[in-house]
């Protein structure tokens, strides 16, 4: 089944990020992971693939294996956290922020989310940004 292309979403969440947030909402952990002068501007997203259908979702090819202190994983046991990654057109995450689970394992959580490399998301057969959520499984045994 084909969905609209999420484009307020991309619009929003760069719009979010270039203005630290907006008033009155609750502290998110973010982190940006590409340099800003890299990422295509929402103006020229939108006026190169300003709406159609939605081919396909992106896809994770790559992910850094989750790691965080062995007592900490001991005390949390199997935890699974999730981030919301904002991808671009190249596959790339360029902003990943912690929407569920501890905030002591929301560094960990970033990094592997930074770290991960996606097939992007197709609108109309395009490679476009698309925001998604991604599960990251924290166990004892992943720890270093």
């Amino acid at each position: 089944m084909k969905r609209l292309c999420s484009v307020v979403a991309v619009v929003l969440a760069l719009a979010a990020v270039a203005l630290g947030g907006s008033p009155g909402a609750e502290p998110q952990l973010t982190k940006v992971c590409v340099d800003s002068s890299e990422v295509t501007s929402a103006h020229e997203f939108i006026l190169e693939h300003g709406g159609g259908l939605f081919d396909s979702p992106p896809k994770l090819l790559e992910q850094p294996p989750p790691s965080a202190p062995d007592s900490l994983l001991a005390a949390l046991g199997d935890t699974t956290v999730l981030v919301k990654v904002l991808i671009d057109s190249s596959g790339r995450v360029i902003v990943a922020s912690l929407i569920r689970g501890t905030s002591a394992l929301a560094e960990p959580a970033l990094d592997v989310a930074c770290g991960s490399v996606f097939e992007p998301a197709r609108c109309r057969g395009i490679p476009v940004h698309m925001e998604v959520v991604v599960p990251i499984r924290f166990a004892p045994s992943q720890s270093n």
